[in-house]
């Protein structure tokens, strides 16, 4: 199985004994705290099937090339220029080499 119906599974599991537990006596809680309950455990598993959701969608190729273009530019110029805006301190010439 995977991740997404073993989480399924499991939270179906755990509502059907809350509310067999509470059915059947053995949940001593007001009704109020069990629908708290519930509210929780049901805002985890939308969480949940937000973050598969997230994780499902692609990311368009043609973008992620521009990021890695944009990083890798930005990699190259930053230490350059903060080399440049640096008040002549002779440690700080070197830091361009950083990121190569």
């Amino acid at each position: 199985l995977d991740s997404e119906c073993r989480v399924s599974s499991e939270f179906t599991r755990v509502m059907t004994t809350i509310n067999a537990r509470r059915s059947a006596g053995g949940l001593w809680v007001d009704p109020p705290a069990v629908a708290q309950i519930h509210k929780v455990l049901s805002d985890g598993m939308l969480g949940f099937q937000q973050a598969c959701k997230l994780e499902d969608t692609p990311l368009p190729f043609p973008y992620a090339q521009m990021v890695s273009a944009a990083l890798f530019l930005f990699a190259l110029t930053y230490p350059l220029m903060a080399v440049s805006k640096a008040s002549g301190e002779d440690g700080v010439r070197v830091a361009w080499l950083a990121p190569i």
